[in-house]
């Protein structure tokens, strides 16, 4: 307790951080309005809705006792609870019950967000990183500002794809509204804006940061256009750290030295080794892809690891072809609703529904068992490959491994 101790100290001892709680705060409002609106949880989340299971907790059904109702308003108080953490940190007396309000609100949140897997999107992810580092890591003045610049660094190099540079990963959507022939030069620019620009914002002139931390904010305003709104509202509120730090009252000399005095937490990783290590593991998770064979766009092994940013765009079809005694088998087209775009052809959507239609038959006399299929095919590709083929699934029930390849899925290049 002593450590967590230290880290409400240091919040409540500085008013940058004690702003910056009530913008993360705030993450928890913007998000419960998007799960209101968008992202409709009372529908994905209720009983009687298939559920699409994280592979490490296939049993996700089980948890489904929660009605529309009860959903709704778990989602709004989660609303209402960032609201009144947000007013708790502006005052010093009372931010430690803000620091531990905060932490409700992250459990709350990754609590729902762990209940099916079509709730997995960078945002959550992001947020979740830049929380866990402000409730637990040491010298957040400077471990905060880095993780972000590491967001676009990781960002940035996932990037450098034909499908991105091309434009074809925005799905034919225009930023700004601005011509289609512009659209590949400007995916051009994210990238040098994503890995060159991103780290000049935490440069302390003036000229500097503001061309910088400018032209950051204009990109993330472009992205309401492909995204909607959630991600650069949240991306916004990220972000005040950094005008935070860069205008607000300084606590020590070596806040005013350069920006190497910004980034010391991972230069000086005996100063703040916790800090260091949250940084470098962060990273090291972005390589998790990279271990698995083949197109992990298409495979989606190892990706919940890291972020996921615009891939190739991807058409595929998933089927079952459902074997019953005395008669002929049955083709029929999986699908499920309010599935975002970067996951609509993974293999953990299918095999989730797939063993939802295994548990529904397994009472019914004449049921035999299901063949999986699941062709896929990248944007500019004529021919679908089979990505999964898997014959009398519910006897076999393919378990999924998250930190290894997984034999039944067939690796595409």
């Amino acid at each position: 307790m002593r450590a967590i101790a230290q880290q409400i100290d240091e919040v409540v001892a500085d008013p940058v951080l004690r702003w910056y709680g009530a913008a993360l705060a705030l993450v928890n409002t913007v998000t419960a309005l998007f799960w209101l609106t968008v992202q409709p949880l009372d529908r994905i989340l209720q009983p009687a809705a298939t559920p699409i299971c994280w592979p490490f907790l296939d049993a996700c059904h089980e948890w489904r006792v929660a009605g529309p109702g009860l959903i709704s308003a778990i989602v709004v108080g989660l609303a209402f609870l960032g609201l009144w953490t947000a007013v708790l940190f502006v005052s010093q007396g009372a931010a430690r019950r803000a620091y531990w309000l905060l932490l409700l609100g992250l459990g709350m949140r990754t609590l729902l967000v762990l209940q099916d897997y079509r709730l997995v999107l960078n945002q959550h992810y992001m947020t979740s990183c830049v929380t866990v580092a402000y409730l637990f890591v040491p010298g957040k003045r400077r471990v905060l500002p880095s993780l972000l610049v590491l967001f676009y660094f990781w960002a940035g190099l996932l990037k450098f794809t034909p499908d991105w540079m091309s434009g074809a990963g925005l799905y034919g959507r225009r930023p700004l509204g601005m011509p289609q022939a512009w659209v590949p030069v400007a995916c051009m620019y994210v990238i040098v804006l994503e890995l060159l620009i991103a780290p000049l914002m935490l440069v302390r002139r003036q000229l500097i940061f503001w061309a910088a931390f400018g032209q950051l904010l204009l990109f993330h305003l472009a992205s309401y256009w492909v995204v909607g709104f959630f991600y650069p509202v949240l991306m916004f509120l990220l972000l005040t750290i950094v005008p935070f730090v860069h205008f607000g009252p300084r606590l020590s000399v070596e806040d005013t030295e350069s920006p190497r005095a910004v980034l010391s937490g991972v230069s000086r990783p005996q100063e703040h080794p916790v800090a260091f290590a949250f940084l470098v593991g962060f990273s090291v998770l972005q390589l998790t892809p990279r271990l698995f064979p083949g197109d992990v766009a298409v495979t989606g092994e190892g990706r919940m690891f890291a972020l996921n940013m615009f891939d190739a765009p991807l058409s595929c079809r998933g089927y079952a072809t459902v074997h019953r005694s005395r008669e002929q088998p049955e083709m029929l087209t999986l699908t499920a609703p309010f599935v975002n775009p970067r996951i609509a052809c993974d293999p953990i959507v299918y095999r989730a529904i797939a063993l939802a239609l295994c548990r529904r038959n397994d009472t019914a006399r004449d049921f035999h068992d299901i063949d999986l299929t699941l062709d896929t095919r990248k944007h500019g590709q004529h021919i679908s490959s089979t990505v999964v083929s898997v014959k009398s699934f519910c006897t076999t029930r393919p378990r999924y491994s998250v930190w290894r390849h997984n034999e039944w899925i067939k690796p595409s290049s």
